[in-house]
């Protein structure tokens, strides 16, 4: 049934005598089947989820293919030897012989080692070292070492150039003070020439040897995989397993009428289809699971730096995909900051200046940072103070780059966009509810009141179901809409948001109510783990009668079930439905 919305006025204790309700009459159980669409993407959306950890391997290397370095450095080696050693090592194995011409990024998985080169024009006029560096290949890495290389070079004639090669400069990135990456930055002259041989060519290679060890390797992957495990049981538990109690009272119970009162729909319903929801903000807004993929992108802060290295280019577009991608594994640090704020957000009672941020939109969002705006700060001025910030901690800024501060910077500004962006979304939408008010009693139980997403999946599923019918696809028959009590509740007292961060729309089921010919109603159920509602708000009687949670502004008188209203109006009295079924109505 719709739930009445809580008024503000005071309204004192009445006690309402109802006549004892009679029992239904037992019906024939209803046929209870899934939406093939829905089944679909819901099992789709398990594989997705349950492959994010394993996502890493976009860039990452598997264990049993990494082979043990050739690199060998000397304990007590001079920063000389260590050049001359790193450098030899990476142009073996990166040089015009091993690589095509046409190649701008190279990655060996087996030896765990990558290559950015850029062939460039270079004006011998042109000495400005800031600008003429941001066409370098890695220049967002370089340490003080490699930039006064760069700058060194620049300043020389073109003899000079020649005359002074090679032009090579190595830096050791350290995580955490532990050595990470091993590499070089190295210019060599080209025989090509422009069209006039006014300015001549020069091949930048910005190479890396990354750090880690096969059994390091092996135990990210075993970790990796209990996490899938772990993502797997809290589906299981925290979503699929409530669809069986739902299915069993949709069966002997059939669902309540959306306009309220006691009357069934499964008194004309002969079938029921469920349209399965997405549970993806139940696992993102998981604790342990969020705080394992941070800690997990802080590990591998050294393969966040090759994305970068990936999206530095626009030359390879299958590279700038592949770095946009893993990127986007910061996205974690988002979910796991909008987690953290709900707690203050809680506890300071400020649900009322952010709007729930869709899981959809953090995916495409964190895809833009770690892409175009990436390609932007790589690529202009902007890399300049994270040029300062990866070397101002080091002891030998000329020699090793500290990687952990970039992204500890990348965190902040992964973990500040869904705050910034649900004030915003909370001023907007206050904003235009102010201009063009709308009844949200009616369109919160509407499929419009989705994601694009579920909107598509539930389009398709009605063309499933009509097409073998005698229904006309572009004009299907008037369905009415109901449920969707818990949206309308939160959006007029947002106090009752349990993650006030997270937008839970997608999680809902549609329940379509089948006659003999048609679709009569379409029921939207919700989670009642998405509410934060006091004890007391819970109705002490048990409902063997009824298929759904519903809400309401009655709790029930534990003798004879007769109903009294609320002793405060602004507290809403949920009421439990049969076999434990955890769907709000």
């Amino acid at each position: 049934m719709d739930i009445p919305i809580p008024t503000t006025t005071s309204m004192t204790k009445v006690h309402v005598q109802q006549q004892a309700q009679l029992p239904r009459p037992r019906r024939r159980p209803h046929q209870v089947s899934f939406g093939k669409a829905s089944l679909a993407l819901g099992i789709a959306n398990v594989i997705n989820l349950s492959a994010i950890p394993l996502k890493a391997y976009i860039s990452e290397s598997f264990p049993w293919s990494m082979q043990p370095p050739q690199l060998a450095i000397p304990l007590n080696a001079t920063f000389d030897t260590y050049t001359a050693a790193t450098h030899a090592y990476l142009a073996s194995l990166y040089n015009n012989q091993t690589m095509a011409p046409a190649d701008i990024f190279s990655r060996d998985l087996s030896r765990n080692t990558f290559v950015l080169r850029y062939k460039l024009t270079l004006d011998p006029e042109d000495t400005h070292c800031l600008t003429s560096m941001l066409r370098f290949p890695g220049a967002f890495f370089y340490g003080l070492g490699t930039q006064a290389l760069v700058c060194d070079f620049l300043a020389q004639n073109t003899s000079t150039r020649q005359r002074t090669a090679p032009w090579i400069s190595c830096q050791r990135d350290q995580l955490l003070g532990h050595p990470a990456v091993e590499v070089c930055t190295w210019i060599e002259a080209l025989d090509e020439c422009d069209d006039v041989c006014w300015s001549p060519k020069y091949a930048v290679y910005h190479a890396g040897l990354l750090w880690e060890s096969v059994a390091f390797a092996w135990v990210k992957l075993g970790l990796r995989c209990m996490l899938v495990g772990v993502i797997w049981r809290q589906l299981w538990v925290s979503y699929f397993s409530h669809y069986s109690s739902l299915i069993v009272n949709l069966k002997t119970l059939g669902l309540p009428r959306s306009g309220g009162g006691d009357d069934y729909v499964g008194d004309t319903t002969v079938s029921y289809v469920l349209h399965v929801g997405d549970p993806t903000w139940l696992i993102l807004s998981h604790p342990f699971v969020s705080l394992a993929m941070v800690v997990d992108c802080f590990a591998s802060a050294s393969y966040m730096g090759v994305a970068g290295n990936r999206v530095s280019q626009v030359g390879d577009a299958v590279q700038f995909v592949l770095g946009c991608l893993y990127g986007s594994r910061l996205a974690w640090v988002a979910y796991l900051t909008m987690h953290v704020a709900s707690w203050p957000i809680k506890r300071w009672h400020l649900e009322e200046y952010f709007d729930p941020v869709d899981s959809g939109w953090m995916a495409i969002s964190s895809s833009v940072y770690a892409g175009p705006i990436m390609w932007l700060a790589t690529n202009s001025i902007l890399m300049v103070p994270f040029q300062g910030m990866f070397t101002f901690l080091v002891a030998a800024p000329l020699e090793t780059s500290e990687i952990s501060t970039g992204t500890l910077c990348f965190f902040a500004l992964f973990g500040s966009a869904p705050l910034l962006h649900s004030y915003m979304l909370r001023r907007v939408h206050m904003f235009l509810a102010r201009r063009h008010r709308r009844e949200l009693d009616s369109f919160a139980s509407m499929t419009k009141f989705n994601d694009l997403k579920q909107r598509v999946v539930l389009g398709s599923c009605r063309y499933i179901i009509y097409r073998g019918r005698d229904q006309v696809i572009n004009n299907p028959p008037l369905v009415r809409n109901g449920g969707g009590g818990l949206h309308r509740l939160v959006e007029s007292h947002c106090q009752y948001k349990w993650r006030p961060l997270f937008c839970t729309r997608a999680a809902d089921c549609f329940v379509e109510c089948m006659n003999d010919h048609a679709a009569v109603e379409m029921i939207r159920l919700s989670l009642i783990h998405s509410l934060a509602l006091p004890a007391t708000s819970h109705c002490p009687c048990l409902h063997e009668d009824r298929s759904v949670c519903v809400l309401s502004n009655e709790a029930c008188n534990s003798s004879n079930e007769n109903k009294i209203e609320s002793s405060s109006p602004l507290s809403p009295c949920l009421h439990h439905a049969a076999s434990n079924c955890p769907w709000l109505m």
